[in-house]
């Protein structure tokens, strides 16, 4: 039966997902315990509870002498069973989590929902891997049927119920517990704002799994296409988080008083836009890749070179962001200091962005050899990379044009989000050639 077979694959992607979410649990707590020695158990509730429940479960987990089909079975139908139980008791840990540290009044360096939402977007991506590789669909019972979003809408109605439900328990708990009890507000605005992080990364997940669906059905019948359609909602995810960081930006800069939920707002969308920018630039290059690979005439040495510039870029990338903020909160007393590691890290993102131009050199040269249709619209963001890094060597222009340094920056951003646009309609030009069908011939694999 097929709810059998999902549940197998639901149980046994459960098993793989446990070991990264002790990975990220261990990453979080060890932060944690860096910046907030005093309040580690409060402030690391969630993450101790998750930590010891896998452990627990991967000790008591079957162990058999010999693997074989049933063995298999019964350890996903365990770790299904076991996740039953954990999720509640992470999320009651969470909410006593909530109530403590504000209860005690202490200080936070990070969101208290940061782990949380980490948390789920790993589950996202193990989701998409699910559809990816086992073909088992999270809304299957429905995904044929025309009022497919009105039944996505409907679940997103429910995990609104859900977490109404928690935001009342929370104020409950929280008239209980003695301590500083006006905080109900807070709470509210971090429900609201994980409720909405939940619903959006669903709905994301609910179009990209119709796509993935419809497209398996459309290339059964022999119909090949350059790329997939949920193209377009990875670059509007993508470009969609620029946007709007730019927009904060500029909202910023244009304003005469200093606003500080602008900033905290801007700072949660840059770490938001720097991780989502390059996850999904790795899934697009795979994403691509496994479309091309269905060509007459795909070249896979040139598109395995793409891959490979394109991971060195991802983790120079990582590296220099994580070790930059994490070096400029140590040295946030130095002005000095922090005015070195600006500049150092002016010239790093001079370095990757060579890098990235390479890439996209080599993505234009490989689409012209293939002679795909408006390749040369593959020019426009080479441009803009290469005068971004001409901008760089330069010193901005714009700062010897103006004297006044914060309009200069302004500019600069307008200039930014212009580019933005452009870019962002330009790759939408190209999907809407290269979603339709290219050539025709019979396959049996799809995991684009």
């Amino acid at each position: 039966m097929i709810d059998e077979r999902r549940i197998d694959v639901l149980g046994s992607v459960k098993r793989k997902f446990s070991v990264y979410s002790m990975i990220l649990a261990c990453f979080f707590f060890v932060i944690k315990l860096i910046f907030n020695k005093a309040y580690i158990f409060i402030e690391g509730l969630p993450e101790i509870i998750l930590i010891i429940s896998m452990l627990i479960t991967y000790i008591k987990s079957p162990k058999e002498a010999v693997i074989d089909e049933r063995v298999t079975n019964n350890l996903n139908d365990y770790y299904n069973k076991a996740f039953k139980i954990i999720t509640p008791m992470v999320l009651g840990s969470y909410i006593l989590s909530l109530i403590f540290i504000f209860k005690v009044n202490a200080s936070l360096v990070f969101s208290p929902n940061l782990f949380i939402n980490a948390f789920l977007f790993i589950m996202f991506i193990g989701m998409v891997f699910i559809v990816r590789k086992h073909h088992v669909y999270l809304n299957e019972s429905f995904i044929e049927e025309k009022k497919y979003y009105i039944n996505v809408l409907k679940n997103i109605s429910y995990m609104f119920t859900v977490c109404a439900a928690l935001f009342a328990i929370t104020t409950l708990l929280n008239l209980l517990i003695q301590g500083s009890g006006d905080t109900n507000t807070l709470f509210l605005m971090m429900y609201l704002a994980s409720f909405i992080n939940i619903a959006t990364t669903y709905f994301i997940y609910s179009i990209y799994e119709y796509n993935h669906y419809h497209e398996s059905i459309q290339l059964s019948e022999g119909n090949i296409f350059i790329v997939t359609k949920n193209m377009y909602l990875y670059l509007s995810i993508v470009f969609g988080l620029k946007i709007v960081h730019n927009l904060v930006r500029v909202f910023i800069l244009a304003s005469e008083n200093f606003n500080v939920n602008l900033v905290t707002i801007l700072s949660y969308l840059s770490w938001t836009v720097f991780v989502y920018d390059l996850v999904f630039l790795i899934i697009m290059t795979y994403s691509l890749k496994s479309t091309l690979s269905r060509l007459k005439n795909y070249a896979s040495r040139q598109m395995n070179t793409i891959i490979k510039m394109t991971w060195i870029y991802v983790i120079l990338y990582g590296l220099n962001y994580v070790i930059f903020e994490f070096l400029v909160v140590i040295y946030n007393d130095s002005t000095l200091n922090t005015m070195l590691l600006m500049n150092i890290n002016i010239w790093i993102h001079l370095f990757l962005s060579f890098i990235y131009l390479i890439i996209l050199i080599l993505r234009f040269k490989y689409a012209k050899r293939q002679n795909f249709l408006r390749y040369k619209l593959l020019i426009i963001p080479m441009m803009s990379v290469f005068l971004t890094i001409l901008a760089m060597i330069g010193r901005s222009p714009l700062q010897r044009l103006f004297s006044n340094t914060s309009t200069a920056i302004l500019i600069e951003v307008l200039i930014s989000l212009f580019v933005t646009l452009i870019i962002f309609i330009n790759y939408l030009f190209l999907i809407s050639a290269y979603t339709k069908t290219y050539e025709t011939n019979a396959i049996e694999v799809y995991d684009a």
